[in-house]
């Protein structure tokens, strides 16, 4: 272990780390922000990172961590944060609640998004995406027709058809 032999900067790794997540390795990725963790775990960004690396590898052994980076970077992250990037925080962190089946979770934090979002764009589109994933999941056919109302009135086409394409993975018994 080249760590124990030298004194190798943090930001090394974090750098390793964000590369094979660019390249989309991000088993790779995730090694290396976990070396980089005994320096950075209060950096609300590298724990972002680390989220989002756990959760793009769709390892469910993974998702915990992501839950728990992303509460970290939420820990953590500056007051001064931009209003959207702070929403992205939980909208990421309850979509993994909506994979693991803590929907109630899930739904908290996703309207904790969109109650705090300053402007919509993709933070919204992907709150209102996981929201009426997780009413289908919890057959809230009233709830979920809301968010589609709302998607509809917006004429985010591609936010809706990217929802009815997944319905059947999420909720398979939804009407």
């Amino acid at each position: 272990d080249l760590s124990s032999k030298y004194k190798i900067d943090p930001d090394l790794y974090v750098n390793v780390a964000k590369s094979y997540s660019v390249m989309k390795d991000w088993e790779m990725a995730i090694k290396y922000f976990e070396l980089s963790m005994p320096n950075m775990a209060t950096n609300w960004n590298v724990q972002f990172l680390y989220g989002v690396a756990c959760a793009n590898s769709r390892n469910c052994s993974h998702y915990l961590k992501s839950i728990e980076s992303y509460s970290n970077a939420i820990i953590y992250m500056p007051d001064n944060i931009e209003t959207n990037m702070k929403a992205r925080l939980y909208v990421y962190r309850g979509s993994i609640y909506k994979r693991i089946g803590r929907l109630e979770e899930a739904v908290s934090d996703l309207k904790y998004a969109l109650d705090n979002l300053q402007i919509g764009g993709y933070e919204k589109a992907d709150a209102l995406y996981n929201i009426a994933c997780v009413y289908a999941m919890q057959n809230k056919v009233s709830e979920y027709n809301d968010i589609m109302a709302i998607l509809e009135s917006e004429e985010d086409d591609d936010t809706i058809d990217r929802i009815k394409r997944r319905l059947k993975e999420y909720a398979p018994n939804f009407k």
